[in-house]
């Protein structure tokens, strides 16, 4: 059964690294030349419909008892959402603030193993609780809403910038033995 995630996985990764780029080149030729970060953002869209997706067709397949062809077409979006969501997401986070790339994956993986750790101790219970399908649905719910917080990311992604951008400076002064 990894099979169609590992294949989901490097077609997302292959989506979220090499397409991503080419796709921020054509955006900022649309832009006058100019690249924006949150031009990245914009193929986070697909991520967020075949992603929950694969968690529905995963979950009520297997609840079900599918035939062997759905419940493995749903592993592979789940592989195609888990392959370019983190791709996008930390390509994103070096396109806004390139001179920090180091902390911010260190505060992407404390916040993913620790909600990994969190999800391993209460994922039986949920299971026991809810059942196979009403727990992938209501994680197919909950993966599309934070999915879709890419939206005012990319409405508000530049002020946000900009309204970060002394502490993002005073931070790198800090850092580098610049500062106070």
């Amino acid at each position: 059964m990894s099979i169609p995630s590992l294949i989901g996985a490097v077609i997302g990764c292959f989506y979220g690294g090499w397409f991503s780029d080419k796709f921020v080149v054509w955006m900022a030729r649309r832009n006058g030349g100019v690249m924006e970060a949150e031009h990245r953002l914009y193929l986070m869209f697909l991520a967020a419909a075949i992603f929950p997706a694969g968690l529905f067709i995963f979950g009520v397949g297997s609840n079900d008892g599918w035939a062997w062809p759905a419940p493995y077409v749903g592993l592979g979006f789940i592989g195609f959402g888990w392959g370019c969501a983190g791709d996008l997401s930390m390509a994103y986070l070096v396109d806004a603030y390139p001179d920090m790339v180091l902390e911010g994956m260190v505060g992407v993986a404390v916040v993913n193993n620790t909600l990994g750790c969190i999800f391993s101790f209460v994922a039986s219970k949920w299971l026991d609780h809810s059942g196979v399908q009403n727990t992938f649905i209501a994680i197919g719910v909950l993966s599309f809403v934070f999915l879709m917080t890419t939206l005012p990311m990319i409405i508000w992604g530049k002020s946000a910038r900009r309204w970060t951008r002394s502490r993002y400076q005073k931070f790198l002064e800090i850092r580098d033995g610049f500062g106070n």
